[in-house]
């Protein structure tokens, strides 16, 4: 049967070996990478619905062993996911608050920033709307999810708060005095929300009030996020690229250097110097794209984790179409009360969920304690 899980196995599949292939054409620093990441599109859509009618005629079970290696890869994109929102949430406090420090200030639409403070009033507004909706969400777990009888529901919670509460009395404190209050907000309501996400895939109705519910907007906002992870992946990428010429176009103009390595492209015949440059394409610099295109492997592989429970939900096909080889996968069945319509109803799910948010916290925290901790090394912050 290609259809449900198994169909979602067959496209992640399809997506992660195109993307692995791409990976090892790039993974060295020539022009011939660069040209294989942006060209040869008719040839990586056929490759990509070769590989796609290929698994068509492939056993489920060879797709039960790819979603079990699935779920040991897909956490690499979540701690790639993890990294990035750190990282923009730096980039976007510090966006905000050069802009108030142009000369002259820049203004804010169509307000005026004569004082320039507007920016600035923007971060903190920013910043009392995501610390407003963590604590309410907060209050809200508290009161809607059981507490008694479930000891991991109230250990999620606080531990997630306390977190929150820890990173951002380090963010305005002197020991990290290059955080910021919105990065903190960023992190701590992203930790909310996977907590609240942790506590919604539980499979034991007793602790889960919305168990049994097909929880879209759940599903929706995961993939909202994974689709503005890999929009950031491509924006910096971008911008790299961007700088990375700048710099050799200065080197190349101050001296001739960073010029070398350059491979100028010609068209419609023309030689070298005929032309006064028509036809000639810009300049190729060497590049590798090894690391866009492992991201894309490892987001290839997460979806398919995401909209099937981390590889959970084919136990239980696997068990009604006579491919299942051991007791285990029946039992889980029976003991999770699993609906196939709900969003990552399982135990697995439930803790790479609130593991994910405890490492974000982590993360977070060493980034404003390293530099105290570590003051031999350059992390280019002034202390």
């Amino acid at each position: 049967r290609c259809e449900g899980m198994w169909a979602v196995f067959r496209i992640s599949f399809s997506l992660a070996a195109l993307f692995s292939v791409l990976l090892l054409l790039s993974c060295c620093k020539s022009e011939f990478s660069v040209l294989v990441h942006r060209g040869f599109w008719a040839a990586k859509l056929v490759g990509l619905a070769a590989i796609a009618v290929g698994t068509l005629f492939t056993p489920n079970d060879v797709f039960a062993y790819y979603a079990w290696v699935a779920r040991f890869i897909a956490p690499g994109f979540l701690l790639y996911q993890l990294v990035s929102f750190v990282d923009a949430g730096y980039t976007i406090n510090e966006r905000l608050v050069d802009r108030d420090e142009e000369s002259p200030p820049r203004p804010l639409l169509c307000f005026a920033n004569g004082s320039g403070v507007a920016w600035k009033g923007l971060n903190l507004l920013l910043c009392l709307c995501l610390y407003s909706a963590l604590l309410a969400g907060t209050g809200a777990m508290y009161y809607f999810f059981p507490q008694a009888d479930c000891p991991f529901n109230p250990s999620a919670i606080t531990s997630t708060l306390a977190m929150s509460l820890l990173n951002t009395g380090l963010s305005v404190s002197n020991v990290a005095p290059h955080g910021a209050l919105l990065t903190s907000a960023f992190v701590s309501a992203y930790c909310t929300w996977v907590c609240y996400g942790a506590l919604t895939a539980m499979p034991y109705a007793d602790c889960n009030p919305s168990a049994g519910t097909e929880g879209v907007a759940m599903t929706a906002v995961s993939l909202g996020i994974a689709t503005a992870t890999v929009a950031y992946l491509t924006f910096t990428a971008a911008r790299r690229e961007e700088r990375r010429a700048s710099d050799e176009g200065r080197g190349a103009a101050g001296g001739g250097g960073g010029a070398a390595d350059a491979v100028s492209v010609y068209v419609d015949g023309e030689a070298e110097g005929e032309g006064e440059g028509r036809g000639r394409l810009p300049a190729v610099q060497p590049q590798s794209f090894a690391s866009f295109y492992a991201v894309m492997v490892l987001i290839s592989v997460y979806i398919a984790m995401l909209l099937t429970n981390w590889g959970t939900e084919h136990y239980e096909e696997a068990g009604t179409n006579g491919t299942a080889t051991n007791s285990t996968a029946a039992e889980d069945a029976e003991a999770l009360l699993f609906d196939e319509g709900s969003y990552n109803a399982s135990l697995t799910a439930s803790w790479v969920l609130i593991g994910t948010g405890w490492l974000c916290s982590l993360l977070y925290c060493w980034t404003l304690i390293a530099p105290r901790l570590c003051p031999s090394r350059d992390f280019g912050v002034e202390l």
